[in-house]
Parts: C-alpha cells; sequence; structure tokens
C-alpha cells in the first residue's frame, strides 16, 4: 500500500452550472460531502481544495485554497501536492459522484515513481482522476508559472502514465466518469 492522501478538487468557479457546485444535492447529501465520502474510501486521510469560493459549513477534513490564483485545476492540484503530507495524491474531482474508490486503487498500482497516472475511460481522458507524486510539486509549479493550464498537457509533460480502465476493471461502468456540470447533468444522474 502507497502513502496516500485523496485530495478533492473543488476550486472551479460553477459558471455552467449557475451555483456552486459544492453544495448541489445528490440522493439527500451535498456533491462535496459525496466526493469526500468516495475519498474516504480511498484514503483515511482527506482534504478539500477550493479557489475564491466560500468553504461549505460542516466539513471533516483540512480546507485549502489554491496557492497559486486562477489556474483551473492545474492549480488544485498543485496546492494538494503542497499540502499532502504523502508521498503520493489522490486527485478527484467534486463532480463526479458515481465515481468508483477502486479506480484509485488500479491508479496505484500503475503509478510508477515520481510519474502520475491517470485514468482513461471510454469518455477519454479523465485527467482529475487521478495520482500525483508529491514530489512533482516543484516542476507543476513551473508549469504553471509557464503559463500551462490543461491538466492534460501538463500530464503529457510530466511524463504521466494513462491507464485503460476499461481494460483493467472487468465490472468497468462508464457512468464511473458522469461528471456534473449543469443542473440537467445532475438530473439525470438522480433520475430526477
Amino acid at each position: 500500500m502507497i502513502d496516500i492522501v485523496a485530495a478533492v478538487i473543488a476550486g472551479g468557479k460553477s459558471v455552467r452550472y449557475g451555483r456552486s457546485k459544492l453544495v448541489a444535492g445528490f440522493h439527500g447529501e451535498r456533491l462535496v460531502d459525496r466526493a469526500l465520502y468516495i475519498a474516504s474510501r480511498v484514503s483515511q486521510r482527506t482534504m478539500l481544495i477550493i479557489g475564491e469560493q466560500t468553504p461549505p459549513s460542516n466539513l471533516d477534513c483540512p480546507v485549502y485554497r489554491d496557492i497559486i490564483a486562477d489556474c483551473g485545476p492545474v492549480g488544485g492540484i498543485h496546492a494538494a501536492l503542497v499540502h499532502a503530507q504523502a508521498e503520493w495524491v489522490a486527485v478527484m474531482p467534486v463532480d463526479m459522484p458515481l465515481l468508483s474508490p477502486r479506480v484509485y486503487e488500479l491508479l496505484a498500482t500503475c503509478a510508477e515513481k515520481g510519474r502520475p497516472a491517470a485514468a482513461r475511460s471510454a469518455f477519454g481522458l479523465q485527467a482529475m482522476v487521478s495520482v500525483w507524486p508529491s514530489a512533482a510539486a516543484p516542476g507543476l509549479e513551473k508549469l504553471l508559472k509557464r503559463g500551462e493550464r490543461k491538466v492534460g498537457r501538463v500530464l503529457h509533460l510530466l511524463d504521466g502514465v494513462v491507464v485503460p480502465v476499461a481494460q483493467h476493471m472487468d465490472d468497468y461502468d462508464e457512468t464511473w466518469f458522469a461528471n456534473v456540470n449543469t443542473p440537467d447533468d445532475l438530473k439525470k444522474l438522480t433520475g430526477g
């Protein structure tokens, strides 16, 4: 078992959603609570990374802000790596409420020393479903200062490993990677 902390990245501005996704309801709980539950199945140590928004109340984990503002998800990953206090960080988005924690078990077994590993689903690269070595923080900071903002590109530049999840998991389910970007997306997932 690797030394890993789970970080929920929730720094987005929720422009397409129209309001904060953090507190949007999903089967009687907030999306942030659902994401933190998934995170707790990956590691006993969890954290939430946010941008400028007000942190939600009643959280049972540390909350950190992006260190370098306005850098999108890459900025959130960077903050998670800096605050991790673990060799590895399992990065997960706040808006994939059906994500299986078992995906992270697979990613951890495929991760190589010093290289991040990200999932590939039937939808394509899922760069926010990934594990990162904390030691990558300085390199990631350099890329951010150079203007790199796309997680997929940063993964490539850091020689990341892409793991085709469906090829490795017999019970693969595409809904694990269903992403909530709009209220309609959430309605589809909740059957409402």
